[in-house]
């Protein structure tokens, strides 16, 4: 492998379920090459079968095999890029929940729903990555309606609990924690109305 189909296998370890060409570009393009670039280096992954690229109704979806996708993890953790990969992953995915929450509230859900449904997997790990910061409060708040619609209540009350949880410390110190403690409350809210 070229070193780009390197750096590009070992990134797209850090996706759950695979993603989007728009996510492989943000993720594991960053700072190494054009949108070309990328799409070449994962025609030339595919053309090895080390990369699955499927056609579906958001548009093309990169996946790797699971014992692929374990070797490039543990290529990934060599590299020592594993942090830098897993930050800017868990950022675009709290950007993608956050530009649909908008929509979601408003029932517009033919578009962003299937979306957000699609990159369940993804949005999980990035809660993980996010666990004990401000970050995660935001993710979790975001993706309150989605888990409220979709039927997720056990799932998004965990996650918002353990959220508000890690944030007291935030809540406390400055207005913009206040108010993200106060929406994932408001999520909590709507979630535990569900349940009963």
């Amino acid at each position: 492998l070229t070193a780009q189909e390197q750096h590009l296998f070992r990134g797209l370890a850090v996706f759950s379920g695979g993603g989007t060409l728009e996510a492989v570009e943000a993720v594991c393009g960053a700072g190494q090459a054009d949108a070309t670039a990328i799409l070449a280096s994962l025609e030339s992954l595919a053309d090895k079968h080390l990369v699955h690229i499927e056609s579906g109704p958001e548009g093309e979806r990169v996946q790797l095999l699971e014992t692929l996708r374990e070797y490039a993890w543990e290529c990934l953790v060599e590299s020592l890029e594993h942090e830098a990969v897993q930050e800017r992953h868990a950022a675009y995915y709290l950007a993608l929940a956050e530009a649909a929450e908008p929509h979601l509230l408003r029932m517009e859900l033919g578009v962003e729903l299937p979306r957000i449904e699609m990159e369940h997997a993804n949005l999980r790990a990035a809660l993980r990555w996010y666990a004990a910061s401000p970050r995660q409060l935001r993710l979790a708040g975001a993706l309150a309606l989605f888990w409220f619609l979709r039927g997720y209540t056990s799932e998004g009350r965990c996650q918002l609990e353990q959220a508000l949880t890690q944030s007291t410390r935030l809540a406390s110190r400055e207005p913009a924690g206040r108010a993200l403690h106060a929406k994932a409350l408001y999520g909590l809210g709507i979630l535990q109305g569900d349940a009963g």
